[in-house]
């Protein structure tokens, strides 16, 4: 009998021991988390390997978040927000740190919140993560804040002379050398008061935090630049026209800087999409060129209101992702697919780590038109699963708990 036993003493065993070495291996196992700047909540959400999002945690900010963006390690998460409000400036400006839990996704306020004088619209940090630097729009400029070696914010960078970047800045990029930063300004659409604020890209020399104007680029009427993004090996930079709906590729000479023309100019448009007479406003919206440098996104906006309704309602409009192919041998972006975003207005997308996920934050809600019916429609984080040609096929979206609030920033880490 004892013999008998013996094995399966030791298979028990076996199993325990195999049970404790996957609970610690699960335990140890990264985990992806989904970050959501929604209002003045600051979410988190853990994505599973099935694309399910369960809400794990929330912040209260100081005011609604503008946007965020994490160090290389993601040990921290550095937000901007602001209490802006349609035509009122607001008077509560911030930058805040936190630092990241990587076992619980959890988010600890890392020291004091930096007061700004204005909105910042959007924040990244150089690329060796000394520094944060913050895009404003309504003055247009751009500020650079120290970051300690903890994590912790410093000091606001004192610069030689005035930081001017164009009108309606929509973001600062600083590029892969490091050497210069770029801040796309959108211009403005003329109006009956006042004639058109044309488009821009203003350059400035980096070194340590100190920014030297070096050139801008002022494009064509109708042409407005919002968001710029850069291949991960190749010496290419490409740019989202919010006004003009387009991409435009441009070389990065050795130096680093964008050469004089584009050697691409790409539609964002659906060439398929059913237009109607009572059509929204197109915009270009956030791009992203996915890690493994071999595909590229970039969203169509609509969020014009037809305000003879009651209640007012969204018009008829382009909301959708295009998703291109990056050619191997020139970097050219090839159509593959328009697909709907599930929402309206997205603000920012994001591919979690594994390239298996594609993370949509729909910005606004409100009513919408579907055929015959009349629709609520919520701000939401859309998923959608990606194909192994890059494509992208809806999952399933999580509505935000209060109507009024935008949904403004979205992005997957793996901790």
């Amino acid at each position: 009998m004892r013999f008998k036993l013996q094995p399966c003493s030791f298979l028990l065993a076996g199993v325990l021991a195999s049970s404790s070495h996957a609970a610690l291996a699960a335990n140890t196992q990264a985990m992806t988390e989904i970050y959501a700047g929604f209002g003045d909540k600051l979410l988190g959400y853990a994505l599973a390997p099935d694309g399910s999002l369960t809400q794990n945690g929330v912040v209260q900010l100081p005011a609604p978040l503008q946007f965020a963006v994490a160090d290389k390690g993601n040990r921290h998460l550095y937000v901007a927000s602001s209490n802006i409000n349609g035509a009122n400036p607001g008077d509560v400006h911030m930058l805040s740190a936190f630092t990241i839990d990587h076992a619980t996704g959890q988010l600890m306020p890392l020291g004091e919140p930096v007061k700004l004088e204005q909105r910042p619209i959007y924040l990244t940090l150089d690329r060796d993560g000394t520094h944060a630097l913050l895009a404003y729009n309504l003055a247009p400029t751009v500020t650079v804040h120290v970051l300690q070696p903890d994590g912790s914010l410093g000091a606001q960078v004192k610069q030689a002379q005035p930081i001017k970047s164009g009108v309606f800045t929509h973001q600062v990029t600083v590029v892969p050398n490091d050497k210069f930063v770029i801040a796309p300004g959108r211009g403005n659409d003329p109006s009956a008061s006042r004639p058109e604020d044309l488009g821009t890209l203003s350059a400035f020399a980096y070194s340590g935090g100190k920014l030297t104007p070096a050139g801008v680029e002022t494009f064509a009427p109708s042409v407005g630049p919002r968001h710029i993004a850069y291949h991960p090996r190749a010496p290419l930079a490409y740019l989202a026209m919010e006004r003009g709906s387009s991409l435009y590729t441009y070389p990065l000479t050795k130096e680093g800087r964008l050469a004089n023309r584009p050697v691409f100019k790409t539609s964002t448009l659906d060439p398929h999409w059913h237009a109607e007479a009572d059509e929204g406003i197109k915009k270009g919206g956030v791009i992203l060129v996915r890690p493994d440098g071999k595909y590229l996104y970039v969203t169509n906006r609509s969020d014009e209101l037809q305000t003879t309704e009651k209640p007012a309602m969204f018009k008829h409009g382009e909301n959708d992702i295009a998703v291109y192919v990056l050619d191997a041998k020139t970097g050219e972006p090839k159509l593959l697919q328009h697909i709907p975003t599930q929402g309206v207005e997205a603000r920012t997308i994001s591919v979690a780590p594994g390239n298996q996920w594609f993370i949509v934050g729909n910005q606004k809600g409100g009513q919408v038109q579907r055929g015959t019916a009349t629709e609520a429609e919520k701000a939401n984080i859309a998923v959608f699963r990606i194909k192994p040609d890059g494509t992208l096929a809806f999952h399933r979206k999580y509505d935000m708990p209060e109507p009024g609030r935008s949904l403004m920033w979205v992005e997957a880490l793996q901790l």
